[in-house]
Protein backbone atom coordinates (compact mmCIF):
# COMPACT_ATOMS: atom_id res chain seq x y z
CA UNK A 1 0.00 0.00 0.00
CA UNK A 2 1.07 3.64 -0.37
CA UNK A 3 -0.16 7.46 0.42
CA UNK A 4 1.46 7.98 -3.13
CA UNK A 5 -0.73 9.78 -5.44
CA UNK A 6 -2.21 8.01 -8.81
CA UNK A 7 0.03 8.95 -11.53
CA UNK A 8 -0.07 8.37 -15.37
CA UNK A 9 2.26 5.15 -15.46
CA UNK A 10 -0.02 3.16 -12.85
CA UNK A 11 -2.54 2.76 -15.17
CA UNK A 12 0.00 -0.14 -17.10
CA UNK A 13 0.17 -1.79 -13.70
CA UNK A 14 -3.57 -2.32 -13.64
CA UNK A 15 -4.76 -6.11 -14.17
CA UNK A 16 -8.13 -6.13 -15.33
CA UNK A 17 -10.37 -9.61 -15.26
CA UNK A 18 -13.19 -9.09 -17.72
CA UNK A 19 -15.16 -12.06 -19.37
CA UNK A 20 -16.10 -14.84 -17.61
CA UNK A 21 -17.08 -18.46 -17.59
CA UNK A 22 -18.36 -20.54 -15.48
CA UNK A 23 -18.14 -24.30 -15.03
CA UNK A 24 -21.71 -26.20 -15.07
CA UNK A 25 -20.69 -27.26 -11.10
CA UNK A 26 -19.98 -24.04 -10.08
CA UNK A 27 -16.80 -24.70 -9.08
CA UNK A 28 -14.66 -22.87 -11.23
CA UNK A 29 -14.28 -20.16 -12.79
CA UNK A 30 -12.21 -19.26 -16.46
CA UNK A 31 -11.68 -15.54 -16.93
CA UNK A 32 -9.72 -13.17 -19.31
CA UNK A 33 -7.17 -11.31 -17.45
CA UNK A 34 -6.25 -8.00 -19.41
CA UNK A 35 -3.12 -6.23 -18.40
CA UNK A 36 -0.15 -4.35 -20.22
CA UNK A 37 2.79 -6.15 -21.08
CA UNK A 38 5.97 -5.17 -22.71
CA UNK A 39 3.99 -2.01 -23.25
CA UNK A 40 1.26 -3.59 -25.42
CA UNK A 41 -2.35 -4.92 -24.40
CA UNK A 42 -2.19 -8.19 -23.20
CA UNK A 43 -5.45 -11.19 -22.79
CA UNK A 44 -5.04 -14.29 -21.34
CA UNK A 45 -7.17 -17.04 -19.81
CA UNK A 46 -6.46 -17.79 -15.97
CA UNK A 47 -8.50 -20.34 -13.98
CA UNK A 48 -9.90 -20.03 -10.44
CA UNK A 49 -11.83 -21.97 -7.33
CA UNK A 50 -12.84 -21.47 -4.43
CA UNK A 51 -10.05 -23.21 -2.14
CA UNK A 52 -6.71 -22.37 -5.32
CA UNK A 53 -5.26 -19.73 -6.15
CA UNK A 54 -5.52 -18.54 -9.87
CA UNK A 55 -3.47 -20.13 -12.01
CA UNK A 56 -2.70 -19.17 -16.05
CA UNK A 57 -4.32 -21.67 -18.81
CA UNK A 58 -3.04 -19.66 -21.61
CA UNK A 59 0.16 -17.08 -22.39
CA UNK A 60 -1.88 -15.03 -24.56
CA UNK A 61 -0.98 -12.45 -26.20
CA UNK A 62 -4.70 -12.30 -27.35
CA UNK A 63 -7.01 -15.00 -26.22
CA UNK A 64 -10.71 -13.78 -25.34
CA UNK A 65 -14.31 -15.54 -25.14
CA UNK A 66 -14.17 -18.47 -23.03
CA UNK A 67 -17.04 -20.85 -23.15
CA UNK A 68 -17.08 -23.79 -21.14
CA UNK A 69 -17.38 -27.13 -22.35
CA UNK A 70 -21.38 -28.71 -21.03
CA UNK A 71 -19.27 -31.92 -19.26
CA UNK A 72 -16.88 -29.01 -17.83
CA UNK A 73 -14.04 -30.90 -19.13
CA UNK A 74 -12.69 -28.17 -21.51
CA UNK A 75 -12.81 -24.66 -22.72
CA UNK A 76 -13.11 -23.15 -26.32
CA UNK A 77 -12.21 -19.57 -26.59
CA UNK A 78 -10.43 -16.99 -29.27
CA UNK A 79 -7.23 -16.65 -30.33
CA UNK A 80 -6.23 -13.70 -32.28
CA UNK A 81 -3.73 -15.82 -35.10
CA UNK A 82 -2.30 -13.33 -37.56
CA UNK A 83 -4.96 -10.64 -38.25
CA UNK A 84 -8.03 -12.54 -37.05
CA UNK A 85 -9.51 -14.25 -34.28
CA UNK A 86 -9.49 -18.17 -34.60
CA UNK A 87 -11.49 -20.41 -32.18
CA UNK A 88 -9.03 -23.40 -30.04
CA UNK A 89 -9.92 -25.49 -27.32
CA UNK A 90 -7.99 -26.10 -24.28
CA UNK A 91 -8.63 -28.61 -21.63
CA UNK A 92 -9.18 -27.03 -17.93
CA UNK A 93 -6.70 -29.45 -16.61
CA UNK A 94 -4.01 -27.47 -19.19
CA UNK A 95 -2.02 -28.03 -21.82
CA UNK A 96 -1.76 -27.38 -25.37
CA UNK A 97 -4.47 -25.22 -26.87
CA UNK A 98 -6.58 -27.47 -29.94
CA UNK A 99 -6.66 -25.05 -33.10
CA UNK A 100 -10.63 -25.97 -34.22
CA UNK A 101 -10.94 -22.81 -36.78
CA UNK A 102 -8.07 -21.23 -39.42
CA UNK A 103 -7.47 -18.73 -41.77
CA UNK A 104 -7.56 -21.28 -44.26
CA UNK A 105 -11.06 -21.56 -44.07
CA UNK A 106 -11.94 -18.55 -42.20
CA UNK A 107 -9.71 -15.74 -43.78
CA UNK A 108 -12.08 -12.96 -41.41
CA UNK A 109 -11.68 -14.74 -38.17
CA UNK A 110 -14.46 -16.72 -36.31
CA UNK A 111 -16.80 -15.51 -33.33
CA UNK A 112 -17.32 -16.51 -30.02
CA UNK A 113 -18.44 -20.35 -29.26
CA UNK A 114 -21.95 -21.49 -28.40
CA UNK A 115 -21.68 -24.83 -27.25
CA UNK A 116 -24.48 -27.61 -28.52
CA UNK A 117 -25.82 -29.51 -25.85
CA UNK A 118 -24.29 -33.04 -26.86
CA UNK A 119 -20.83 -31.10 -26.48
CA UNK A 120 -19.68 -32.55 -30.30
CA UNK A 121 -20.61 -29.34 -32.27
CA UNK A 122 -19.80 -25.41 -31.89
CA UNK A 123 -22.18 -23.11 -33.57
CA UNK A 124 -20.49 -19.67 -33.91
CA UNK A 125 -21.18 -16.49 -36.25
CA UNK A 126 -18.61 -15.01 -38.43
CA UNK A 127 -17.88 -12.53 -40.95
CA UNK A 128 -17.49 -13.80 -44.51
CA UNK A 129 -17.44 -12.34 -48.26
CA UNK A 130 -19.93 -12.88 -51.01
CA UNK A 131 -18.04 -12.30 -53.73
CA UNK A 132 -15.96 -14.37 -55.37
CA UNK A 133 -13.39 -11.79 -56.19
CA UNK A 134 -10.05 -11.79 -54.50
CA UNK A 135 -9.25 -8.44 -55.65
CA UNK A 136 -9.03 -5.77 -52.83
CA UNK A 137 -9.20 -2.85 -55.21
CA UNK A 138 -12.09 -3.74 -57.20
CA UNK A 139 -15.09 -1.24 -56.99
CA UNK A 140 -17.29 -1.61 -54.17
CA UNK A 141 -21.06 -1.63 -55.09
CA UNK A 142 -24.04 -0.93 -52.86
CA UNK A 143 -27.77 -0.82 -52.53
CA UNK A 144 -28.37 -0.37 -49.47
CA UNK A 145 -27.80 2.23 -46.72
CA UNK A 146 -26.01 -0.21 -44.55
CA UNK A 147 -22.63 0.36 -46.54
CA UNK A 148 -19.88 1.55 -43.87
CA UNK A 149 -19.50 0.73 -40.07
CA UNK A 150 -17.70 2.50 -37.32
CA UNK A 151 -13.88 1.07 -36.64
CA UNK A 152 -14.58 -1.27 -39.69
CA UNK A 153 -15.13 1.11 -42.68
CA UNK A 154 -16.36 -0.16 -45.93
CA UNK A 155 -18.86 -3.14 -45.71
CA UNK A 156 -18.57 -4.06 -49.57
CA UNK A 157 -19.52 -7.42 -49.68
CA UNK A 158 -18.38 -8.35 -46.08
CA UNK A 159 -21.36 -10.04 -43.87
CA UNK A 160 -21.99 -11.90 -40.67
CA UNK A 161 -23.20 -15.80 -40.92
CA UNK A 162 -23.71 -18.58 -39.06
CA UNK A 163 -21.25 -21.31 -39.13
CA UNK A 164 -20.68 -24.90 -36.99
CA UNK A 165 -17.62 -26.66 -36.65
CA UNK A 166 -17.47 -30.52 -36.04
CA UNK A 167 -15.33 -31.27 -32.95
CA UNK A 168 -14.36 -34.68 -34.03
CA UNK A 169 -13.84 -33.74 -37.72
CA UNK A 170 -13.21 -30.15 -37.65
CA UNK A 171 -14.66 -29.44 -40.54
CA UNK A 172 -16.58 -26.23 -41.07
CA UNK A 173 -19.98 -25.63 -42.30
CA UNK A 174 -21.55 -22.65 -42.86
CA UNK A 175 -25.29 -22.37 -42.18
CA UNK A 176 -26.87 -18.84 -43.65
CA UNK A 177 -26.54 -16.84 -46.05
CA UNK A 178 -28.09 -13.28 -47.93
CA UNK A 179 -27.72 -9.67 -48.05
CA UNK A 180 -28.04 -9.29 -44.20
CA UNK A 181 -26.15 -10.87 -41.06
CA UNK A 182 -26.77 -12.94 -38.18
CA UNK A 183 -25.85 -11.76 -34.48
CA UNK A 184 -24.45 -14.63 -31.88
CA UNK A 185 -26.44 -18.12 -32.18
CA UNK A 186 -27.91 -20.40 -29.58
CA UNK A 187 -29.03 -24.43 -29.29
CA UNK A 188 -32.58 -25.59 -28.57
CA UNK A 189 -32.69 -27.52 -25.78
CA UNK A 190 -32.51 -31.05 -28.26
CA UNK A 191 -29.65 -29.41 -30.34
CA UNK A 192 -31.78 -29.57 -33.73
CA UNK A 193 -31.93 -25.49 -34.26
CA UNK A 194 -30.34 -22.54 -33.80
CA UNK A 195 -31.73 -19.02 -32.59
CA UNK A 196 -30.29 -15.88 -33.60
CA UNK A 197 -31.39 -12.52 -33.95
CA UNK A 198 -30.77 -10.94 -37.93
CA UNK A 199 -31.86 -7.86 -40.13
CA UNK A 200 -32.85 -10.69 -42.60
CA UNK A 201 -36.18 -8.41 -43.91
CA UNK A 202 -35.40 -6.61 -47.17
CA UNK A 203 -36.00 -3.09 -46.02
CA UNK A 204 -34.28 -3.54 -42.46
CA UNK A 205 -31.40 -0.86 -43.67
CA UNK A 206 -34.11 1.54 -43.93
CA UNK A 207 -36.11 0.90 -40.79
CA UNK A 208 -33.72 -0.91 -38.94
CA UNK A 209 -35.51 -3.81 -38.04
CA UNK A 210 -33.93 -6.58 -36.61
CA UNK A 211 -36.00 -9.74 -35.41
CA UNK A 212 -35.73 -13.12 -33.88
CA UNK A 213 -35.22 -16.38 -36.14
CA UNK A 214 -34.69 -20.06 -36.37
CA UNK A 215 -33.18 -22.26 -38.76
CA UNK A 216 -32.78 -26.32 -38.71
CA UNK A 217 -29.10 -27.33 -38.28
CA UNK A 218 -29.66 -30.38 -40.34
CA UNK A 219 -32.23 -29.25 -42.65
CA UNK A 220 -30.93 -25.78 -44.52
CA UNK A 221 -33.52 -26.68 -46.83
CA UNK A 222 -35.64 -24.66 -45.11
CA UNK A 223 -35.32 -21.04 -44.69
CA UNK A 224 -35.09 -19.31 -41.16
CA UNK A 225 -38.43 -19.03 -39.40
CA UNK A 226 -39.53 -16.37 -37.57
CA UNK A 227 -39.94 -15.92 -33.96
CA UNK A 228 -42.86 -13.89 -32.45
CA UNK A 229 -43.71 -10.62 -33.94
CA UNK A 230 -40.68 -8.32 -32.30
CA UNK A 231 -39.03 -6.13 -34.51
CA UNK A 232 -36.67 -4.38 -32.23
CA UNK A 233 -34.27 -7.44 -30.81
CA UNK A 234 -30.48 -7.74 -31.56
CA UNK A 235 -27.99 -9.89 -29.37
CA UNK A 236 -27.90 -13.27 -27.96
CA UNK A 237 -31.15 -14.91 -27.59
CA UNK A 238 -32.38 -17.72 -25.06
CA UNK A 239 -33.92 -20.79 -25.57
CA UNK A 240 -37.23 -21.81 -23.17
CA UNK A 241 -36.02 -25.15 -21.58
CA UNK A 242 -39.42 -26.64 -22.88
CA UNK A 243 -37.72 -25.33 -26.76
CA UNK A 244 -41.33 -23.62 -27.54
CA UNK A 245 -39.88 -19.88 -27.15
CA UNK A 246 -36.80 -17.92 -27.27
CA UNK A 247 -36.17 -14.78 -24.75
CA UNK A 248 -34.61 -11.90 -26.83
CA UNK A 249 -33.12 -8.41 -25.54
CA UNK A 250 -34.94 -5.34 -27.19
CA UNK A 251 -38.38 -3.68 -28.08
CA UNK A 252 -41.49 -4.95 -29.60
CA UNK A 253 -40.89 -2.48 -32.41
CA UNK A 254 -38.48 0.31 -33.30
CA UNK A 255 -38.21 2.97 -31.09
CA UNK A 256 -36.45 5.12 -28.34
CA UNK A 257 -36.90 3.27 -25.02
CA UNK A 258 -35.61 1.08 -22.39
CA UNK A 259 -34.24 -2.98 -23.49
CA UNK A 260 -36.73 -5.75 -21.97
CA UNK A 261 -36.69 -9.13 -21.87
CA UNK A 262 -39.01 -10.82 -24.18
CA UNK A 263 -40.34 -14.29 -24.78
CA UNK A 264 -40.77 -14.97 -28.83
CA UNK A 265 -42.64 -18.38 -29.29
CA UNK A 266 -42.05 -20.55 -32.18
CA UNK A 267 -44.67 -20.97 -34.64
CA UNK A 268 -46.57 -24.12 -34.15
CA UNK A 269 -49.47 -25.61 -37.57
CA UNK A 270 -52.47 -23.83 -35.57
CA UNK A 271 -51.45 -21.39 -32.72
CA UNK A 272 -50.75 -17.91 -33.24
CA UNK A 273 -47.60 -16.73 -31.72
CA UNK A 274 -47.60 -13.97 -28.86
CA UNK A 275 -44.86 -11.74 -27.76
CA UNK A 276 -44.47 -11.27 -23.86
CA UNK A 277 -42.51 -8.49 -22.08
CA UNK A 278 -40.99 -10.10 -19.05
CA UNK A 279 -39.46 -6.96 -17.56
CA UNK A 280 -41.71 -3.81 -18.58
CA UNK A 281 -42.77 -3.51 -14.86
CA UNK A 282 -39.52 -2.73 -13.77
CA UNK A 283 -39.33 0.22 -16.17
CA UNK A 284 -35.27 -0.19 -16.86
CA UNK A 285 -32.84 -1.49 -19.17
CA UNK A 286 -31.80 -4.74 -19.30
CA UNK A 287 -27.95 -4.45 -19.83
CA UNK A 288 -26.63 -7.57 -21.94
CA UNK A 289 -23.12 -5.94 -22.25
CA UNK A 290 -21.14 -5.27 -24.87
CA UNK A 291 -17.53 -3.56 -25.61
CA UNK A 292 -17.19 -0.44 -23.38
CA UNK A 293 -20.73 -0.99 -21.87
CA UNK A 294 -21.60 -3.06 -18.50
CA UNK A 295 -23.98 -5.96 -17.93
CA UNK A 296 -23.56 -9.81 -18.82
CA UNK A 297 -25.84 -11.83 -21.30
CA UNK A 298 -28.79 -13.35 -19.87
CA UNK A 299 -28.58 -17.52 -18.95
CA UNK A 300 -31.32 -19.71 -17.06
CA UNK A 301 -31.06 -20.18 -13.70
CA UNK A 302 -30.25 -24.16 -12.22
CA UNK A 303 -33.49 -24.58 -11.79
CA UNK A 304 -34.57 -23.61 -15.64
CA UNK A 305 -37.26 -21.42 -14.37
CA UNK A 306 -35.87 -17.79 -14.10
CA UNK A 307 -33.97 -15.79 -16.27
CA UNK A 308 -30.63 -14.00 -14.84
CA UNK A 309 -29.74 -10.96 -16.15
CA UNK A 310 -28.69 -7.50 -15.77
CA UNK A 311 -30.15 -4.48 -15.14
CA UNK A 312 -29.59 -0.67 -15.23
CA UNK A 313 -30.94 1.29 -12.23
CA UNK A 314 -29.57 4.96 -11.49
CA UNK A 315 -26.07 4.65 -13.11
CA UNK A 316 -25.65 1.40 -11.85
CA UNK A 317 -25.90 -2.08 -13.07
CA UNK A 318 -27.44 -5.03 -11.03
CA UNK A 319 -28.03 -8.56 -10.97
CA UNK A 320 -31.86 -9.47 -11.22
CA UNK A 321 -33.52 -12.87 -11.92
CA UNK A 322 -36.85 -13.15 -13.63
CA UNK A 323 -39.64 -15.43 -14.16
CA UNK A 324 -39.34 -17.14 -18.02
CA UNK A 325 -43.31 -17.28 -17.87
CA UNK A 326 -44.35 -14.47 -15.61
CA UNK A 327 -41.66 -12.32 -15.36
CA UNK A 328 -42.04 -11.64 -11.58
CA UNK A 329 -38.79 -10.29 -10.96
CA UNK A 330 -36.22 -10.22 -7.62
CA UNK A 331 -33.18 -8.56 -6.89
CA UNK A 332 -30.14 -10.82 -6.32
CA UNK A 333 -27.93 -7.76 -5.51
CA UNK A 334 -28.49 -4.08 -6.10
CA UNK A 335 -26.10 -2.08 -3.52
CA UNK A 336 -24.92 1.14 -4.50
CA UNK A 337 -21.95 2.15 -6.50
CA UNK A 338 -21.65 -1.84 -7.35
CA UNK A 339 -21.64 -2.76 -11.36
CA UNK A 340 -21.94 -5.97 -12.99
CA UNK A 341 -19.26 -6.34 -16.00
CA UNK A 342 -19.96 -9.97 -17.13
CA UNK A 343 -22.09 -12.59 -15.89
CA UNK A 344 -21.64 -16.22 -16.47
CA UNK A 345 -24.22 -18.67 -14.99
CA UNK A 346 -24.04 -22.40 -13.54
CA UNK A 347 -25.76 -24.69 -15.16
CA UNK A 348 -26.33 -27.68 -12.53
CA UNK A 349 -25.34 -25.17 -9.41
CA UNK A 350 -26.87 -22.15 -7.73
CA UNK A 351 -23.71 -19.69 -8.10
CA UNK A 352 -22.79 -17.49 -10.96
CA UNK A 353 -19.49 -15.50 -11.68
CA UNK A 354 -19.52 -11.70 -12.13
Amino acid sequence: MTDRPFVLDDLHRVVTPTETSISPDGTVVVFVRSEIVAGKATTSLWAVSRDSQARRLTAGPADSAPRFSPDGTSIAFLRKVGDSAQLHLIPLAGGEAETLTTSASLPLGAGAAAWSPAGNAIAFAAVVSRSDSADPNAPIVTDRLGYKVDGAGWLGTFRRHLHTVDLETKAVRRLTDGDWNADVPSWSPDGTALAFTANLEPDSDLNLTFSAYRILVDDLSVPPQRLGHATGVQGSTLWHPQGDSVVAIGTPEVRVGTADLIRLSVPGPTETPVDVTLTAHLDRNVMPGAPGYPGGTPALSNTRDEIVFCLRDRGWTHLYAADIETGTSRSLGANPNEVVSALSVARDARVASV
